[in-house]
């Protein structure tokens, strides 16, 4: 029986090398137990085991694993951290742009939006959060506000710290049926013009498309998607007056 020869110690300048995160060097060695590691793709430093760092045991919190394009890095945050609120908004925005299997994805990432480079990593997403507006309303009440890229410069592609904000549900209810009127087919907000010649009224509520009515004149459509909108607690977009309109009557009552 033969014994394989022990291997030689570790010592500063070492490079190994990991299947996953790459080669990582030994940078300063503490004692025969402890020493201190340096990955060469991501600069992150950490101390671990003598022992782990020889069989490659070892974990670059700054590897973009998540969907190839982001990673968590060492946030500030509680254990365990996928239970946060910063990182389920996190990981919600990252998902919709670069997870092609998101229901979100079609909406999102195929119409190319993208997560700014500093944003995709967990840590400086969470560092940046305080300087959102409306940042303190969402730490408060997260159930009611949402992170918005459409509201300070519309048709903005790009989640980041420039173009980002915080806003209630019922605003960015309000400008997702603004973005997303056809204004091709009707010069009022919420309304669009059907195959048949007639005028759909539909309203945004809580992500989903709602159907109000279809009517034969679009000043009508125009005026119930107001009236719905006064019904929800919301200002009505288009200040369609009954009286302007000669056959909502007919349409409606």
């Amino acid at each position: 029986m033969f014994l394989q020869p022990d291997k030689p110690p570790l010592k500063v300048g070492d490079v190994l090398s990991h299947y996953k995160y790459g080669q990582y060097e030994i940078i300063q060695i503490y004692d025969d137990k402890h020493l201190r590691i340096k990955f060469l793709n991501s600069g992150y430093e950490t101390d671990c085991l003598t022992y782990y760092a020889s069989i490659g045991k070892v974990f670059d919190p700054y590897y973009p694993e998540i969907f190839g394009v982001a990673c968590i890095g060492v946030p500030n945050l509680p254990y365990p951290i996928s239970s946060t609120k910063e990182y389920k908004l996190w990981f919600s925005m990252i998902e919709r742009c670069y997870n092609t299997k998101c229901k979100s994805y079609k909406t999102y990432g195929n119409l190319n939006c993208e997560v700014a480079l500093r944003w995709r990593c967990l840590e400086y997403f969470v560092d940046d959060l305080p300087l959102l507006p409306g940042y303190e309303n969402w730490r408060l009440d997260s159930s009611n506000y949402q992170l918005d890229k459409d509201y300070l410069s519309k048709d903005n592609k790009l989640y980041s710290q420039e173009t980002c904000m915080f806003i209630s549900r019922v605003d960015n209810s309000r400008e997702a049926t603004i973005r997303n009127c056809d204004h091709k087919t009707s010069k009022y907000i919420g309304v669009h013009k059907t195959k048949s010649g007639k005028y759909r009224a539909t309203i945004s509520l809580n992500g989903k498309t709602i159907n109000i009515g279809t009517f034969d004149s679009e000043e009508a459509a125009a005026f119930m998607y107001d009236r719905y909108c006064s019904y929800l607690g919301r200002s009505p977009m288009n200040n369609i007056r009954a009286n302007m309109c000669n056959i909502i009557n007919n349409d409606i009552l």
